[in-house]
């Protein structure tokens, strides 16, 4: 995940708090020991993707920070947990204290990231493919336009579908709605209903 526009090929890992504040300290530290790189116009431009009904924040470039390298990724670990990054998917929470001790990034502020539940097993009896339904609006289907934290679930109920795969619905309007659209007629951890003879 990139997080600093002035660098745009170094990214932190999608990983640990740990991991991150590391290789925020680790490259911020290794940017003040260079001579500076040149400010450009595009190091203001956002690099990530923000929630549906949220304002794009963009990101700012910290390699230019006047600072020694400590407040420097400490300002950018605020913004990438807080601001621009992980909050887009997670819930952040800063918490007091030292980080893990032998970490490069001990000595930073510190934050904990709640686990969030994937995706795929909200429908686990059906196919979804949202690249089928990538000319509908998100918000036609998700709430995501009234959720303010990641342990929101925004999974449409079964009447969000009718709207469209209904025999009600107007036929120029009707996408295809018998039950094997969405449904497997059997899973794999269910026994077939007929047995084979031997």
């Amino acid at each position: 995940m990139r997080f600093d526009p002035a660098v745009a090929n170094r990214e932190i890992p999608h990983g640990s708090v740990d991991q991150v504040l590391s290789t925020l300290r680790e490259f911020y530290g290794f940017m003040k020991s260079r001579p500076p790189i040149p400010v450009r116009d595009q190091d203001a431009l956002p690099l990530a993707l923000t929630r549906p009904g949220k304002p794009e924040t963009p990101f700012r470039s910290y390699v230019h920070f006047d600072s020694n390298d400590l407040l420097t990724a400490s300002a950018a670990a605020t913004a990438v947990f807080e601001k621009t990054t992980c909050i887009v998917c997670h819930s952040p929470q800063r918490v007091s204290g030292p980080g893990r001790a032998g970490t490069t990034g001990q000595d930073m502020p510190q934050w904990t990231i709640p686990s969030i539940a994937p995706a795929h097993g909200w429908m686990p009896q059906s196919r979804f493919d949202h690249r089928t339904h990538q000319l509908t609006e998100c918000k036609t289907c998700h709430a995501a336009e009234k959720s303010s934290k990641a342990s929101d679930v925004l999974m449409p109920g079964i009447a969000i579908c009718r709207d469209c795969h209904a025999p009600s619905s107007p036929a120029a309007q009707r996408a295809s709605s018998d039950c094997g659209t969405c449904h497997s007629f059997h899973t794999a951890t269910k026994a077939p209903l007929i047995r084979a003879k031997p």
